[in-house]
């Protein structure tokens, strides 16, 4: 199967697809989980983490209403250059998670990660022809695992942090925030706070989102702070050959790059127009889909002997 017959030619930098775009027909493979087997094939040349995920389109999600009138809420969309009123159905949520056995590589792999992918869903119903569109929304979610106390003893008083045990033994990590955007890399971080935290410190609450990651690479100071994440992430992941920063020697710009594995990642397929039945791309070309990274980090793959 060629790569533009998958869905990383079909979804714009990774985050919509439309289903109607075979005119009605069936739709033979599920962008939501070829995402999710795309992730997870690309973390099993590392051994410190693992992965999990749960997907259920099949869900039925009812019209959103106006709760004023009750009446369903629609929205404008063009189906065969002709616009059209559709009906917005329930939004749809699946989850991956990533478990994370080094707790500083699970903050830095939160606070880079894309956490969130989302896929518009539109088709037409057979009842009366209405049109429906509804999201679906991939959740990728940052854990670390850590021992529980054989003797039932309590952990820490804080379910968020992982300083002692808790009763699970697993904890969403939600990143990292710098204590000084200017000072060196290693001057320190705050753990950020889970989204339901009470605290009044001035500290983000919950995982940053793909506009704040963005943010990131526009100043020098904070391009620096997630190169150093974006390193430690990809640490013992043998997709990853190598990465290095280059001062051009005329200008202050650096450039940083990061070079992977010339051997594809292979990895089951959930698309039936496969007739193998298993995928192969270039770990290059899954770096960007996994990570959020935009055009300050230059990713190829090594070539060099």
């Amino acid at each position: 199967m060629k790569l533009e017959d998958t869905i990383l030619s079909k979804v714009k930098d990774a985050k919509t697809f439309t289903s109607i775009s075979n005119n009605n027909a069936l739709t033979l493979y599920d962008p939501i989980t070829q995402i999710c087997k795309r992730i997870e094939a690309f973390f099993k040349s590392d051994n410190d983490i693992s992965c999990r995920f749960v997907v259920n389109n099949n869900k039925s999600t009812p019209p959103k209403t106006d709760p004023e009138t009750g009446e369903p809420i629609t929205k404008k969309i063009t189906v065969e250059n002709e616009l059209v009123d559709a009906i917005v159905d329930g939004d749809h949520f699946c989850e991956f998670r990533i478990f994370v056995k080094d707790v500083e590589k699970a903050q830095c792999l939160s606070n880079v990660i894309r956490h969130r992918h989302t896929i518009p869903e539109i088709y037409e119903a057979a009842s009366d022809g209405s049109y429906h569109i509804r999201y679906h929304y991939l959740l990728v979610r940052v854990f670390t695992i850590s021992a529980i106390d054989p003797d039932g003893a309590e952990g820490g008083n804080d379910p968020w942090v992982t300083d002692d045990d808790t009763s699970s033994g697993v904890t969403e990590i939600f990143g990292l925030e710098p204590m000084d955007w200017n000072a060196d890399v290693h001057s320190g971080c705050h753990y950020r706070l889970a989204p339901t935290s009470n605290s009044t410190e001035e500290i983000p609450k919950g995982a940053p989102d793909e506009y704040e990651q963005q943010q990131w690479e526009a100043t020098p100071e904070k391009c620096k702070w997630k190169w150093h994440w974006l390193v430690k992430s990809l640490e013992g992941n043998k997709n990853v050959i190598t990465h290095y920063e280059l001062n051009d020697g005329w200008s202050s710009d650096i450039w940083r790059f990061i070079e992977c594995h010339y051997l594809p990642v292979v990895f089951a397929e959930d698309n039936l127009l496969s007739s193998r039945g298993y995928n192969s791309i270039l770990p290059a070309d899954l770096l960007p889909l996994i990570f959020a990274t935009f055009n300050k980090f230059q990713i190829s793959t090594y070539v060099r002997k």
